[in-house]
């Protein structure tokens, strides 16, 4: 069993008028139980490991304006992701753009570097018909490297349907 908490601060500030700038500080924490039952009976008994898993992560960079509704931008994250079994930390560099085609449909793409070499592609959608509605798609590839061994590359695709009641 587990359970997962989470706080998150950021900030926005316009360095010029076309230019700017923003930090996002990111604390989770996941206490966890795992409980292994002897169910054959084979002497080893029950066996419980209680774990607490901690991820901090940073965010911070620039975004320009190069047109009405359209930026590009440029980020820096520092993550670490603690727990009984070690720590891992990340450093990652995203770039990426928004390009709006006509008010109500945007096109984004962007490209994420780890510190260890690893590259990550993404694309989207945003389709905004009404100013009450909105659904975005988005697709990442290989964003997580680590996992790989295991499960191979990663895809996530994400729905969102946004409704203002």
């Amino acid at each position: 069993s587990s359970d997962s908490y989470g706080v998150r601060v950021g900030t926005l500030y316009r360095i010029a008028e076309k230019l700017l700038g923003g930090v996002v500080v990111d604390y989770l924490w996941s206490p966890s139980k795992t409980t292994t039952y002897d169910i054959f009976g084979w002497g080893i008994g029950d066996v419980r490991v209680d774990d607490k898993t901690k991820q901090f992560t940073l965010r911070v960079g620039p975004s320009y304006e190069y047109r009405k509704d359209s930026t590009v931008n440029l980020d820096y994250q520092y993550s670490s992701l603690k727990n009984d079994a070690g720590t891992m930390e990340v450093h990652r560099m995203f770039a990426g753009i928004d390009h709006r085609i006509v008010d109500a449909l945007f096109v984004r793409a962007g490209v994420a570097l780890d510190n260890h070499g690893n590259t990550s592609w993404t694309g989207g959608l945003g389709i905004y018909p009404l100013k009450e509605f909105s659904i975005d798609v988005g697709y990442q590839y290989d964003m997580f490297p680590e996992i790989q061994s295991e499960f191979g590359r990663s895809h996530l695709l994400t729905i969102s349907i946004s409704l203002i009641l």
